[in-house]
């Protein structure tokens, strides 16, 4: 009678601690998916933002560089930003004395969408001219300054996504073992954490699943031609500029695009939390193990997150020239924001 009663005795003990691992075991495998989804969709939303301030910067200019301030609502056209995209020819000209800093609004057949095509309206003027001079000018150092912001934003989004992999899988396994604390105030959660636990070849949760866009930038340098008749602030006459652009420098580099094939894909990202039979914490356990003649054995539980965005992908879905759909895609899916979400296993599914 004894012997049975210690026996249901252990095996009540055993029962209740092998439930209690169980449930350790699965939040610390939601915890850690929803961890790396919200990590992922923070990720998301800041190289989406940094990629619209590239498109800001190739094709409207310095937002408040002159005046007026720049947001993603307010297109270039209402606002003198400095950088426009062109190539070609052009003039403008004004009263003998005075000279217009920007040729604003005399170039309309000039202006691009594209990213081959990028000067800056003030390497147009001729430098310090008062309205009573001749002579050539060639300029490229504002669309330098240009070309340095973008390629330092290109850096700050490198920054942000290529340590994305790693950096998720050290916080998963941070998050699964402290999802159990010990009297000694040690984490003895989950022992083992995988990420993406199913064997589909294209599914690559750590993947942000962008590229970068390769096509390259041209920025050109611009030179002119100013010229006042008479050369004489006395009579009155005229002062007119023609500019044009020549040379060029190629960056091969520009934004990143949601890979068309692979984006969807990487959305969801499943967790696999396992906690062994000879973990620290199960020392002692099982109960009566050996007069009962069993051990302990090892708990595992998988989950699964998803990022998601219900306005879009925040990203242009495809590599291209074009500058436009850079900037489009983040004001059209920048109130939905990325967020995440726990979901059920499963395929892939897209958001």
């Amino acid at each position: 009678m004894a012997r049975r009663c210690l026996t249901s005795l252990a095996m009540m003990v055993n029962t209740a601690k092998l439930l209690h691992d169980r449930m350790i075991v699965q939040n610390a495998a939601d915890n850690a998916a929803l961890s790396v989804a919200a990590y992922k969709a923070r990720v998301l939303n800041e190289l989406g933002y940094t990629n619209f301030l590239i498109g800001c910067l190739l094709r409207d200019g310095i937002p408040g560089f002159t005046w007026g301030i720049a947001t993603e609502e307010k297109p270039f056209w209402e606002f003198f930003g400095g950088i426009f995209n062109y190539d070609g020819f052009g003039f403008s000209g004004s009263s003998y004395g005075s000279c217009p800093h920007s040729t604003f609004g005399f170039l309309p057949m000039m202006f691009h969408d594209n990213q081959k095509h990028v000067g800056s309206i003030f390497d147009m003027s001729h430098e310090g001219c008062p309205g009573m001079d001749t002579g050539f000018m060639s300029s490229s150092k504002n669309v330098e300054r240009i070309s340095q912001m973008v390629q330092g934003l290109i850096k700050l989004q490198d920054a942000i996504r290529l340590p994305f992999p790693m950096l998720s899988t050290n916080y998963a396994r941070d998050i699964a073992k402290r999802q159990q604390i010990n009297a000694n105030g040690k984490a003895c959660g989950a022992d083992v954490i995988t990420i993406d636990v199913l064997s589909d070849p294209y599914h690559k949760s750590l993947s942000l699943g962008l590229q970068r866009n390769k096509k390259g930038i041209r920025y050109f340098a611009t030179d002119s031609f100013c010229l006042s008749i008479p050369p004489n602030p006395f009579i009155p006459s005229g002062h007119s500029h023609a500019f044009w652009t020549s040379g060029s420098t190629l960056e091969e580099k520009s934004w990143l695009y949601a890979d068309r094939d692979n984006f969807d894909k990487t959305c969801k990202i499943y967790m696999h939390a396992i906690k062994l039979g000879n973990s620290d914490s199960n020392k002692g356990y099982p109960l009566l193990g050996r007069w009962l003649g069993i051990e302990w054995p090892t708990i595992d539980a998988t989950a699964a997150a998803a990022v998601y965005n219900t306005k879009g992908p925040m990203f242009p879905r495809e590599e291209s020239d074009t500058i436009s759909p850079v900037m489009d895609e983040y004001v059209k899916a920048k109130k939905g924001g990325w967020y995440a979400h726990l979901v059920p296993m499963g395929k892939i599914v897209k958001h």
